[in-house]
Parts: C-alpha cells; structure tokens; sequence
C-alpha cells in the first residue's frame, strides 16, 4: 500500500491539540515586549527630531547679519585678491601678530576646519577663534567666537560667525566682512564698536602684503 504525507507517523512528538508548547507564552510576551520597546525608541527618537527641527527653525529665526563696514566692502587697489587672500585667511596670524594688531596667536593644533586660535589683542583683550570654513577657490573664510567665557559674557549676542569675502577689483580687490549673530535678550548688535576692529585687520593685512614695517 502507498503511504501518504501527513500520515499518522508526522505527529509524533507534538503536544496535544489545544496544548502550547512549553516557553511559548514566555517568548511570545518577550517579542510583545521588545515590539513595545521598538515602538517607544521610535516615538523617542521621532520627539528628538521634532525638538531639533523646532531649535533649528527657532534659532533661525533669531539669526540675523551686520556687513561690515555698513557702507559697503572695502576697496584696495595696490593689493591683489591673492596677496590679502593670503595674509587674511592665515589662521596662524602671522601678519596680524607682524603688525601688532595681536600680541599673541596661539594655535590649538594644525591650520584646519575646527581648529581653535587663542589671540591677545593689542589692548590685552583675550579672544578665541574656531574655524568654521576655509574656501581658497572663492576667497572665502568664517570662524566662530567661542571663548573664554569673560569675553563671551562681555559681548551682546549668544553666538557669533565672521565671515569674510575677498573678490578681485581691477588690478586691487576688495573685502567684506559678514557678522551673523544671535543676540541675547535685550540686546543690539554694535555695529560701530565692531567696524573699527575689521578696518584695522584689512590694514594690517595689507601692510602684511606689502611689506610695510608696522
């Protein structure tokens, strides 16, 4: 006689009909578990994105930018794009330091993006620099105030970038420089206290280039 499948040798070894298998309410509750767990982390991690976007989107808007100088970039017409290029994107401040705009840059590790500069102006005042970008091709550069904690409590906004412009012009070039801040609560941005600073590093820079003796 043939033999079919499903004969009464294959269920040899299973429980009972209407019996569960030993451990299976135990794994079943585990996975219910887990699912639950999986479940929450993605509503966590949903909420974490949300908040992110909303500080994101919040700090935008309080975001806002100063050119400087107000009146427009500064022109220079015996100094190459190249040359101030040269000595203002120079994150070891070497020209500054020449010309005794600083009477300190020290740098925290190699010449790269995120890396820290500790300058001492030469009024004493104590600044640090960390730089954010660095575009040879555009002639384009920012850093971030971020220290010591006595300037930063000194000045009007929460967090600050400078970003500077150098463009060719003619046989000279020109240069702008863009503050964009978050001010703190009750407070303006002093554009006038902060213009004299970026019109004297263009000049040291330039003096730098051109081998002016300060």
């Amino acid at each position: 006689a043939l033999r079919t499948e499903g004969g009464p040798n294959d269920d040899e070894g299973r429980p009972p009909q209407g019996v569960r298998e030993e451990g299976a309410d135990t794994a079943a509750a585990v996975s219910s578990a887990n699912d639950h767990q999986d479940q929450a982390e993605r509503a966590a991690l949903q909420l974490q994105k949300l908040g992110r976007g909303w500080k994101d989107r919040k700090r935008a808007k309080a975001m806002a930018a100063t050119t400087l100088p107000r009146e427009g970039p500064i022109a220079i017409p015996d100094v190459s794009a190249d040359q101030l290029w040269a000595a203002l994107s120079d994150w070891t401040g070497a020209g500054l330091v020449e010309q005794q705009f600083l009477s300190l840059c020290d740098l925290q590790g190699p010449p790269a993006i995120g890396s820290v500069r500790k300058l001492v102006t030469a009024e004493g005042m104590e600044i640090e620099e960390t730089l954010l970008s660095n575009n040879a091709k555009h002639k384009c550069f920012s850093y971030a105030y971020t220290g010591p904690r006595a300037f930063l409590e000194s000045q009007p906004f929460e967090e600050c970038t400078m970003n500077w412009k150098v463009e060719a012009d003619g046989e000279g070039c020109k240069v702008k420089c863009t503050a964009k801040y978050v001010l703190k609560a009750e407070q303006e941005y002093q554009a006038e206290a902060v213009e004299p600073m970026v019109v004297a590093i263009v000049e040291a820079c330039c003096n730098h280039a051109k081998g002016v003796a300060p």
